[in-house]
């Protein structure tokens, strides 16, 4: 037998109260189906489904409430994407370098707040207003790449806890995507963390700072990595995360790792 499964339980209802501060999650350790592609009926039940909620139609939205199931949606918060409706919105002059390997993505110089606010904070009221829990942030290491811009660390820092504070103005549970070496800095203003690959490239260290606030850090690692499933769920479990194996392309396909009861 799998040590992974491909299906899990119906998921449990998730009892949220959300204030001016967002909430903690009642279970660290939880099933989290991250996608932004294929097909939504045919997903696993979960009990986190984390979504590309500008390329995910009504109808699938509408069924995955069906779950009872919290939802998350993920917003790029470091790169201008063309294929996004509200891409004439950004100023030209803050568009920068080519995001290598991701056609139609440049990154942005984030330390124009002034521009960046008003998109990044209506993509968060739209979240709110479509019956999301909580926001993802990705790309929130801009100054770490060949963006065109002197973006610093404290730039960056600055922009994330800026956007920690939007995202709770809204109740929003608010998480991040990776830059393992910004959790120590972070980790009180974040509420959850998703860290890809860090178990096969054995950098899951920082995010232990989230488990010790007993705040979810999901582990995603790759179809196609070779990881062994059975080590990569001691280790989660081990360290109070959840894990999940997926396809790069994030379509529907996820292994989960059973729940610490289940063993």
């Amino acid at each position: 037998m799998s040590y992974l499964r491909h299906t899990v339980l119906p998921a449990i209802l998730l009892a949220l109260t959300f204030n001016a501060s967002a909430a903690s999650f009642p279970n660290p350790i939880l099933h989290w189906q991250l996608q932004s592609s294929g097909d939504y009926a045919s997903s696993p039940e979960a009990d986190v489904y984390d979504l590309d909620f500008q390329n995910l139609a009504a109808s699938d939205l509408n069924l995955l409430k069906q779950r009872n199931a919290m939802l998350v949606c993920t917003i790029s918060a470091g790169t201008w994407q063309e294929w996004r409706p509200d891409a004439d919105q950004f100023p030209d002059d803050i568009l920068g370098n080519d995001a290598a390997g991701w056609e139609g993505e440049k990154w942005l110089d984030i330390r124009a707040t002034d521009s960046l606010t008003p998109i990044l904070d209506a993509r968060m009221q739209q979240c709110a207003d479509q019956g999301y829990q909580g926001v993802e942030l990705t790309n929130l290491d801009v100054y770490q790449q060949d963006s065109g811009f002197p973006v610093t660390q404290t730039d960056q820092i600055s922009f994330n806890l800026h956007l920690a504070r939007l995202a709770h103005q809204h109740h929003l549970l608010v998480g991040m995507r990776d830059s393992p070496q910004l959790v120590g800095i972070l980790v009180d203003d974040f509420d959850f963390a998703v860290a890809q690959g860090c178990y096969s490239g054995n950098g899951c260290d920082a995010y232990t700072q989230f488990a010790s606030q007993n705040k979810p850090v999901v582990l995603v690692e790759f179809a196609d990595s070779e990881v062994n499933p059975e080590e990569l769920c001691q280790y989660a479990q081990s360290n109070k995360f959840s894990a999940v194996i997926k396809h790069r392309n994030f379509d529907q396909f996820s292994q989960f790792c059973p729940t610490p009861s289940a063993n």
